[in-house]
């Protein structure tokens, strides 16, 4: 799903930490490839062509079963080895090009503000110091925004930290790949399809002219907390509901002794 307020935070930390930098230790160069790259309109693009594909590090937790999953639901297990990538179905190959800002794939969530600083300052001070020039020029500005947004892409407001968040992201590749949309409790909810591409290449975008995408990567399936006689009607279903769409993965019930009460 595409998230406006989460990435909205990343630039926020980003140009924070830029507009707090000593530009007594640059030189004029540098200065102005920081500003150029900081003021640029691509990372503000970032907004409108990220996507996120959310989980859990922990699958069984009290916080997401209360906060999203809701009474009888599930929580599904995936292999962060396997790759994905969003599914192109307008046809239009390559025409479109690619927004490259974002270097897609698996992170882990960083929540702490000193951390999130850290690591922009590590980015700007390799990027503008002799490790991030190349035949004593300075890297491409499209290098330092796919570094910058790929670091921005993993941060998230201190306090979500409980959540122990986990991440796909994914980049939409120009306005002629098709975006979707849900409803869900915040509103309308733009997304993008995510596939496993076939084969062995770890491609970027998934065409169907391509091979049939792969199946989905799922581990197991746990069943959120219930009654001690419904859990087991409930795993019964799921695991027939695996096996119908030709999973075979484990189906286990909830650890956690919580009961939602309805009003």
């Amino acid at each position: 799903m595409n998230d406006l307020s989460e990435i909205s935070y990343g630039l926020e930390v980003l140009r924070r930490v830029w507009n707090s930098w000593d530009r007594s230790t640059l030189s004029d160069e540098q200065s102005v490839v920081g500003d150029r790259v900081l003021n640029s309109a691509n990372l503000d693009r970032l907004i409108d062509s990220l996507y996120f594909f959310c989980a859990c590090a922990d699958g069984d937790a009290l916080n997401q079963w209360q906060g999203y999953a809701g009474d009888r639901g599930f929580s599904i297990e995936i292999d962060t080895a396997a790759h994905l990538a969003p599914l192109d179905t307008s046809g239009q190959g390559d025409a479109g090009g690619l927004f490259m800002h974002v270097v897609p794939g698996w992170y882990r969530v960083i929540y702490d503000p000193a951390e999130q600083e850290r690591l922009v300052r590590k980015v700007l001070d390799f990027a503008l110091s002799g490790g991030g020039y190349r035949d004593g020029r300075p890297l491409d500005s499209g290098h330092l925004e796919t570094f910058l947004g790929t670091v921005i892409a993993q941060f998230k407001h201190p306090s979500f930290n409980a959540e122990r968040e986990v991440r796909f992201i994914a980049l939409r590749r120009g306005p002629d790949l098709p975006e979707r949309f849900r409803s869900g409790r915040s509103g309308v909810i733009p997304y993008v399809e995510l596939v496993c591409p076939p084969g062995e290449g770890r491609h970027l975008v998934s065409y169907p002219g391509q091979d049939p995408p792969g199946p989905l990567p799922l581990k197991s399936l746990t069943c959120g907390p219930a009654d001690a006689a419904e859990a087991a009607l409930i795993a019964s279903a799921a695991s027939r509901l695996m096996e119908a769409h030709g999973y075979d993965v484990r189906v286990h019930r909830s650890r956690v002794p919580y009961r939602f009460f309805r009003i």
